[in-house]
Order: C-alpha cells, then sequence, then structure tokens
C-alpha cells in the first residue's frame, strides 16, 4: 500500500538522495501504464513510486524515502547534493547502460508475470556519453 509522503524540508529529500545514490537505486518505468517502479538497493524488490509516495516500508508510514527522492531527481524536482567535481573530459566515450545493455528497456518479474519496463537511467536506450 502506498501512503502519500508527509511534507519534509530539503534537507530530508537531499539526505534520502544521498542514500540512494550509495545504495544504487535504479528507476524503471512501465512501457503500457508510464508508471515508475524503483528496483530496491539489493535488487530484490520492486516497489511502485511516484511523486505522492512509495510502496517500500519507510514510504508505507508516509516517510521520505531514497525511491521517491530517486523520483524526484530524475524528473528534475531534486538537485543531486554530490555534483561531479571532475571537469568533462575533451572526447566523449560511450558508456553501455548497466541497466538496459542500452536496449532502452528492461524485462522484470513483477509478482504477477513478466513486465516490461522503459529504463530511466540511460533514458531511452539512446548512447550515453561518459563526462
Amino acid at each position: 500500500m502506498v501512503t502519500t509522503t508527509r511534507p519534509a524540508p530539503a534537507s530530508r529529500w537531499i539526505a534520502a538522495l544521498a542514500r540512494a545514490r550509495h545504495d544504487g537505486i535504479r528507476l524503471y518505468q512501465d512501457r503500457d501504464t508510464r508508471a515508475y517502479h524503483a528496483l530496491s538497493g539489493d535488487g530484490q524488490r520492486l516497489y511502485p513510486v511516484s511523486l505522492q509516495g512509495c510502496a517500500c516500508k519507510a514510504g508505507e508510514h508516509g516517510n521520505v524515502c531514497k525511491h521517491q527522492a530517486s523520483l524526484r531527481a530524475a524528473l528534475g524536482m531534486l538537485s543531486d547534493p554530490t555534483p561531479d567535481p571532475e571537469p568533462p573530459a575533451p572526447a566523449m566515450v560511450h558508456r553501455m547502460c548497466t541497466s538496459c545493455l542500452d536496449t532502452g528497456w528492461a524485462r522484470m518479474f513483477l509478482g504477477h508475470g513478466l513486465t516490461d519496463y522503459t529504463c530511466v537511467p540511460c533514458g531511452c536506450g539512446a548512447a550515453q556519453d561518459a563526462a
């Protein structure tokens, strides 16, 4: 069950995003419904997540969670607290998306069967260029 997240100060959202980055939280978007899901840090669970709430334990209690912070960051609503300190390299090098292997989608088992998801880390599967 997803409970609406209670209002929280920006510092809590930034801390949640830092935890999400540390734990390697990945987002996926259902190709048909366009709904977002977050893969847990251990890769064992897929949580439905939206701007209103998340189905993880923290989200079920109305607390700020790292999955929702990841979604807000992916949608440009939350700034990354640890921007890359290194300047971009002059040459662009292709880096394959580790979530979808540059196909733009991933097939995930979601309790009732296999479902296709659009890969959020790379957007549409187009080649990523490393900075």
